[in-house]
């Protein structure tokens, strides 16, 4: 088959939508291992690329420190892009 035989696939662009920020606080400081144990967990969860936003975000607040994950599915960004987000 030669290359201007092949018919490109369309491609659905779904509508804009927010960003669900996942809160964990559990009321009282955190062990590191338990924070890491609720970093790990997430990082961990596959993405359903056909209905769920390829971008999460989770903030967990354990006394007075807050950690925010945020986890992207590698389809939506690239080196430079992730450079950037870990600059701003």
């Amino acid at each position: 088959m030669h290359r201007a035989d092949r018919v490109a696939e369309p491609h659905l662009i779904h509508a804009e939508r927010p960003i669900r920020l996942e809160v964990i606080d559990p009321g009282r400081p955190l062990a590191e291992a338990e924070i890491t144990a609720l970093l790990g967990q997430r990082a961990e969860m596959p993405f359903d690329i056909a209905v769920d936003p390829l971008l999460r975000a989770t903030l967990i607040r354990s006394g007075g420190e807050t950690v925010l994950q945020v986890s992207v599915h590698h389809i939506v960004s690239d080196a430079w892009s992730m450079d950037v987000l870990f600059r701003e």
